[in-house]
């Protein structure tokens, strides 16, 4: 199943590729935010979120 290993790339923000042994350290958790954090500044200080509300 894990063909084409070596192309696979840890991308920032979207995937990290991990091991057995960073899985073990976090008990066992698969959850995304655990291996891929977000850094980068989501929302533009300047967006106007009231002009959302319908």
């Amino acid at each position: 199943m894990l063909y084409n290993i070596k192309k696979r790339e840890n991308i920032e923000e979207l995937c990290k590729l991990t091991g057995k042994e960073d899985i073990t350290k976090n008990d066992w958790s698969l959850t995304y935010s655990t291996y891929v954090g977000i850094t980068s500044k989501i929302a533009d200080e300047d967006f106007n979120f009231e002009e959302l509300r319908i």
